[in-house]
């Protein structure tokens, strides 16, 4: 029975209303073939007819509604706040699949676009939130929030794709690629042999407001190589322990600088000392041994192990010391001995701080004595040798008595400053012998008379 009067009921407002039905309301809207006012469940609903729409709309304000429209194979979703005549599509879905969501004629599977300013997308999740990139159903890569802290962003490959690598590029060219390992290729592709490779430009670290640090750090050894075109090694800088090592191809040690702020240049060392040098040629006119200030073509000084020469242009010139003044001091606290005109030092005599193999020529030559000038002959207790002694002495030495004879001279040679104090000596007691006689010339002539 309550059928019946349904039916009834909805043939008499089908009929009284011009085929419009309503659900909910008694006064159907004109144009419509169904109007609910009020939630509407369905296992299905059917819209057939050109020009068909769906429409939903705000209840308080009849210009807000959303309208569902399938018109040329697209299934659009328009949204209006004016009037049911002004329409702003929403979301279209074309006969393909394809999504745009404020666009009209959808590209891609899925377009978006906002002319105006603002967000344009926005993915809110939970926790350990990504979304997937697949690839013929396989996952590729994500990006999301999972592996890291809940503030990271990350951007990756998929746990499950060990080989895929990570590109920024431009112009669908990599410029910067993270491999599987985390090895990173900046305009080339990353190589397993290197975590960080640069190709193709210049590398720049600039910090304007703060000291800049560059970091290298390992348990061993550290390295930076430098390579030509053709990646052989042209120069490479090594730091172990607490020495820094500077060389050229795999050859480490043309400079090094140890712990202590010492440098050594050449060979294998580690400096003993602020400047050590090894390695080179023999000082000469044409060779440049192992350290030279100056220039080759002008005035130059040269050294090697145990020798220093002065050069301009390939020819010997003068070597100064102290030109402009100063003290040259040689061998202080009589440590050493010096040798002029010397072939090496065996030749050196033994107890001698200088020792000149020729012919010294000067001005004036000043010798201290630390033994006493013979003013001793003086003195009234000094005894004078008789000449009648010195001339025995004489005759059977052929020398003075206190003076060294001619062969041990050429032997030994002779010591100035003694030898200058014996002469002394006999010209003091040669002085007494003369005053004496001239005191016996007196006293005859006085006799005389």
């Amino acid at each position: 029975m309550k059928v019946l009067i349904y039916l009834s009921f909805l043939l008499f407002s089908v009929a009284s209303f011009g085929q419009s039905v309503g659900i909910g309301t008694a006064n159907p809207t004109p144009g419509y073939l169904l109007d609910v006012n009020g939630n509407l469940i369905t296992k299905g609903l059917r819209l057939k007819g050109p020009g068909n729409y769906f429409l939903m709309e705000d209840g308080n304000n009849s210009n807000k509604l959303f309208r569902w429209t399938a018109t040329g194979g697209y299934l659009r979703n328009a949204y209006n706040t004016v009037s049911p005549f002004s329409l702003k599509n929403l979301v279209v879905i074309d006969s393909t699949g394809k999504v745009g969501v404020g666009e009209v004629n959808p590209t891609t599977w899925l377009e978006v676009t906002n002319n105006s300013y603002g967000q344009l997308a926005r993915f809110n999740g939970g926790d350990d939130m990504w979304v997937t990139f697949a690839e013929n159903g396989i996952n590729r890569g994500y990006i999301g929030s999972y592996s890291g802290n809940s503030e990271d962003v990350e951007l990756g490959t998929y746990g499950g794709n060990s080989t895929g690598k990570v590109h920024l590029t431009t112009g669908n060219t990599p410029r910067l690629s993270v491999d599987a390992m985390g090895n990173i290729g900046i305009g080339t592709l990353p190589t397993a042999s290197h975590r960080l490779e640069v190709t193709g430009g210049n590398v720049r670290f600039r910090n304007d407001s703060s000291p800049l640090n560059f970091v290298l750090r390992s348990n061993t050894q550290r390295n930076i190589t430098f390579k030509n075109n053709i990646d052989e090694t042209d120069a490479i800088i090594k730091s172990y322990g607490k020495n820094l090592y500077f060389g050229r191809g795999h050859v480490f040690t043309d400079l090094t600088i140890d712990e202590d702020g010492d440098v050594g240049i050449g060979g294998e060392i580690v400096p003993v000392s602020k400047l050590q040098v090894v390695g080179g040629n023999e000082v000469s006119l044409t060779e440049h041994g192992m350290f030279m200030l100056g220039t080759t073509s002008s005035a130059n000084l040269i050294f090697d192990e145990n020798e220093i020469l002065s050069r301009n242009n390939g020819v010997g010139t003068d070597l100064f010391m102290q030109h402009n003044g100063g003290n040259l001091i040689l061998c202080g606290n009589e440590l050493g001995a010096v040798g002029i005109g010397i072939g090496n030092g065996t030749s050196l005599p033994a107890g001698s701080l200088l020792a000149v193999d020729g012919k010294i020529t000067c001005e004036e030559v000043l010798v201290k004595m630390s033994q006493n000038w013979p003013d001793y002959v003086f003195s009234d207790d000094y005894k004078l040798p008789k000449l009648s002694e010195v001339k025995k002495f004489i005759e059977a030495n052929n020398h003075l008595p206190g003076i060294p004879k001619a062969a041990d001279i050429e032997k030994d040679g002779l010591e100035l400053g003694a030898l200058q104090t014996k002469m002394m000596e006999k010209i003091e007691e040669l002085t007494l012998y003369v005053i004496k006689l001239h005191e016996e010339i007196e006293q005859l002539k006085s006799n005389k008379k």
